[in-house]
């Protein structure tokens, strides 16, 4: 009874029921996922956050003991930074707001940078060192790996897809969650799988090269390929039209990089001039 009382109608549409025999089929089907790989990487990354999990009170002169000392470790880095470059105030990129991990996929870079710069000379490595352990930590890629060990059978990943997950209909992701895959990704997967094995990796960072491998994780088997196929700013573009914002619709069709055309305004720069990092921005504005 509390099932039907929840979905959307007694019956489908036609149309709809078309969606929900293709979900069904897919989830049936399932996807192929490499289960030796991803038990090595997590093998891998487990020993890494250990050893790094014992040096946590040294790095921190015994403030901090356990990398989930998530209060412990924000009041520390605040000291740091406050210490050795001068005290941030809510407005300075030195402050560090939270330690969510989106707020951490930006501090840290920016922070790494600066710390390769010759007047610090590596003064923030150990504030850098036990922030990367703690995004290492909060990082749900990594728990991919988890997944793929807890919930694949004979090679493959199961249900991923949930018909009519939102209010509006649309599919939402469960399971291994492949709508939520990270971007990055390593140019040669492959001779970085291999470090994996041969322990070469630990002179890196594990943890980074496993996330930038998860999506190598889907495999398709032996004498198969993938057919790869994505609409190209669909949402975006069909949203335009829909508003009746023509002059979008005709740039879109002249083929300009809109995302770019937003970064050119938000940075006041030539479109050359776009940088990668300035066009995700530019991408997080116009889906926003």
């Amino acid at each position: 009874r509390a099932v039907i009382q929840v979905l959307p109608s007694p019956k489908f549409s036609a149309d709809e029921r078309v969606n929900f025999d293709l979900t069904w089929e897919m989830n049936r089907n399932g996807i192929p996922v490499d289960v030796k790989d991803a038990r090595q990487i997590a093998k891998v990354v487990a020993i890494h956050l250990e050893e790094n999990n014992n040096f946590l009170p040294d790095l921190t002169g015994g403030a901090v003991t356990k990398i989930t000392q998530v209060k412990r470790i924000a009041t520390w880095v605040r000291e740091e930074i406050d210490r050795i470059i001068g005290v941030p105030d809510e407005d300075d990129p030195f402050y560090l707001p939270n330690m969510q991990a989106e707020t951490l996929l930006e501090f840290v870079p920016m922070l790494d940078d600066y710390n390769s710069s010759g007047r610090w000379e590596g003064k923030l490595d150990n504030v850098i060192t036990v922030l990367e352990l703690r995004q290492a930590l909060g990082l749900s890629s990594i728990g991919k790996y988890k997944r793929i060990l807890d919930m694949s059978y004979n090679g493959r990943i199961y249900y991923n897809a949930n018909h009519w997950g939102a209010h509006t209909g649309r599919i939402t992701g469960s399971g291994f969650q492949m709508l939520n895959l990270p971007r990055a990704k390593e140019k040669h997967p492959d001779e970085v799988l291999d470090t994996f094995y041969t322990g070469e990796i630990f002179a890196n960072n594990p943890v980074m090269s496993a996330r930038a491998l998860v999506r190598h994780m889907i495999h398709a088997e032996p004498g198969k390929i993938f057919t790869v196929a994505d609409y190209s700013s669909i949402e975006y573009i069909l949203l335009c039209w829909v508003a009746g914002e023509e002059w979008a619709v005709k740039s879109f069709a002249d083929k300009v990089d809109q995302y770019k055309e937003l970064a050119m305004g938000m940075y006041h720069i030539a479109m050359d001039a776009v940088t990668p990092e300035q066009r995700q921005m530019g991408k997080v504005g116009i889906l926003g």
